[in-house]
Parts: C-alpha cells; structure tokens; sequence
C-alpha cells in the first residue's frame, strides 16, 4: 500500500513539474526574438513611451536608435533633416502634429490593421497647450528586424513626402 502511496505522489509531483514546464515554456520568448518583433501597435506604444523626440532633437544618441523604430528609407530621411543646415529642417514636431508645445494628454494607441507585411496604426491626442485633438496614421511593415515605421501621416502632410521634399538626394 505504502508503495502505491508513493507512486501515485511521485505521478502527482511530475505531473506538476511537466505541467510547469510547459507554462513556463509557453510564456518564455522565443530564442531570437527581441523588442524587434514587437506587434506594429506595441512599436508604436514603445515609441511613444520612450523616443518619440528622437525625429526632431537629432543627437548622436538618437541617430543610433532612429534604425529601432524606422525603415531604412525614412531612417535614412530623418538622418539627413538632423545633419542638414537649419534652414532645411523639418519647421515643425511631426509626433506631436504642432509648432508648439509638444507635450500631450489623452494618447490613444489604436490596434493594427494588418494587409498581409504591411500594417497601420492610429495615434490619436490632445494638445496640452492648445486642447487641439490630433489624430496621426502611422504606416508600418514587417522588416527582417521585425516591424518599422515606414511614414506617419495626417490629413495635411505625409513626413516622407515632407522629408523627401527638404532631402530630395537623401542628403
């Protein structure tokens, strides 16, 4: 009897180590996947959250990360507005939509919309100085480095047209 007991402990106990593992295994990123495989959306939220300056301070800093958030194309566009004269940079914040005071209330991360490697996203917020609402379309798609914002856009500019308009040799 006392052999029955500890057979059916040590089923009970690897049947819970087994199930551990495998909730464990489940909830563990898989190998290589990094930040960069982040959903469209959640690269957007992260943008936000932590380096949406970046586009318009143009430090050393930011030119290292511009390559976590952008394509190459746009990347490359936002490289040449931060090194070119200052009267040939972009004139305003395109993350914020605004001359002004950049700082913002209510941000609103909509989820994806996905059409097969490419997706869109949809930032909307108000202006804190001005209590103007924005609504910014963020274009995106899927990289060999996961997900990029390739163009951000509202119903008055499109920042690569813009950018490519100030740059046109990318220079």
């Amino acid at each position: 009897m006392k052999s029955i007991n500890n057979m059916k402990r040590n089923y009970f106990t690897a049947s819970v180590l087994v199930l551990v593992l495998i909730v464990v295994l489940a909830i563990m990123p898989a190998k290589g996947k990094t930040a960069a495989m982040q959903a469209p959306d959640e690269v957007v939220r992260q943008f936000y959250k932590h380096d949406s300056a970046i586009v318009v301070r143009g430090t050393i800093d930011d030119d290292k990360r511009i390559k976590n958030y952008f394509d190459k194309s746009l990347g490359d566009l936002i490289l040449a507005d931060h090194h070119a004269d200052e009267s040939n940079q972009i004139s305003f914040d395109p993350i914020a939509d605004t001359n002004g005071n950049p700082a913002w209330t209510n941000l609103q991360i909509g989820a994806a919309k996905f059409a097969g490697d490419a997706a869109t996203v949809v930032v909307t917020f108000t202006l804190k100085e001005s209590g103007f609402k924005k609504k910014i379309t963020y274009s995106l798609h899927k990289t060999s480095q996961g997900w990029r914002i390739s163009d951000l856009a509202t119903n008055e500019w499109d920042l690569k047209r813009t950018l490519k308009d100030l740059h046109p040799a990318g220079k």
